[in-house]
């Protein structure tokens, strides 16, 4: 887990200061000092409605966390209520009524509403007690959930993707096997002339059978050694971009049992596949390959 700490500037104490995350701070290019309009709304265009004339001004960037924190904007809860100090019934006020922004102070701020906030208790058994009283609360429409469980359950929703792309995987495997079947099939015909002057020389069946089961594991062999290379080294290159682009964070590990079992299957699948073409060979006679077609 990444710890939340402020790479430059402070954090929030006047009415009108904010704090930024990394991400927004990189990507319009914003620094201390700066200020910013918030706005808000569903649609663009006519339906953003932007509080241009109570801008906030950047005390404190975030250190990137790679979580959707990056992507966010801090003030004080008063802050926020003052941005609708002036408004009438959710609606915005017209250019005579509204408040101006240095007239406004954090004393003449009552916060109303909040809409959402962590809480934890002293104790983890006490949580579900909590969860389950403030559920069953009358008095106003509150809901709690426990972040860990519900993603818990989003993952385990999601775990068919999870399994798609397994099956995926497989099919990958078995796809590149096929492959490599036929491209030895093939070389197999065009090389008859060398298997049988092989066998001429004294090259038992045996030895035509292990040579050519041994070509096919060298394939399979270099064939997983290259794609793992290629996946930690893409997966190296790659983890500052998608953290910053995307949030996305790749966590570095050892390969473990699933995997190892992954790459058994596919190099015992390229050891059988070598089989049938070395099969094939040794069943040549001698002649099939010394024999001129005329």
């Amino acid at each position: 887990d990444s710890k939340v700490e402020l790479q430059e500037g402070k954090r929030f104490e006047e009415l009108w200061d904010v704090v930024i995350g990394a991400d927004v701070a990189r990507k319009l290019n914003y620094k201390l000092g700066d200020e910013i309009v918030v706005a808000h709304g569903v649609t663009h265009g006519e339906g953003i409605q932007k509080h241009d004339d109570k801008p906030f001004r950047i005390v404190g960037i975030m250190k990137s966390t790679g979580t959707a924190l990056d992507q966010s904007v801090y003030m004080t809860l008063e802050g926020l209520e003052a941005l609708h100090i002036d408004w009438q019934d959710g609606a915005a006020p017209t250019k005579d009524k509204i408040i101006p922004k240095d007239q406004i102070t954090m004393s003449d701020i009552k916060v109303h509403t909040i809409t959402a906030f962590f809480l934890r208790t002293k104790s983890p058994i006490e949580t579900l007690r909590l969860q389950r009283e403030i559920n069953n609360y009358k008095e106003e429409p509150l809901l709690a959930i426990i972040p860990g469980a519900t993603l818990s359950e989003l993952w385990h929703s999601l775990s068919y993707v999870e399994q798609i792309l397994k099956a995926i995987s497989w099919m990958v495997v078995v796809v590149g096997l096929m492959a490599m079947l036929i491209a030895l099939t093939t070389s197999l015909n065009e090389r008859r002339r060398e298997m049988a002057i092989l066998r001429a020389i004294g090259a038992s069946s045996q030895k035509i059978l292990a040579l050519l089961v041994f070509e096919s594991t060298l394939l399979t062999f270099a064939g997983i050694v290259l794609g793992t290379f290629v996946a930690v080294v893409g997966a190296y290159l790659l983890k500052p971009w998608l953290e910053t682009e995307f949030g996305f964070y790749l966590v570095g590990s050892p390969l473990g049992a699933s995997e190892f079992l992954f790459l058994a299957a596919t190099l015992s699948g390229g050891i059988l596949i070598g089989l049938i073409p070395a099969y094939r060979a040794q069943r040549m006679a001698l002649k099939d390959g010394l024999s001129v077609n005329v």
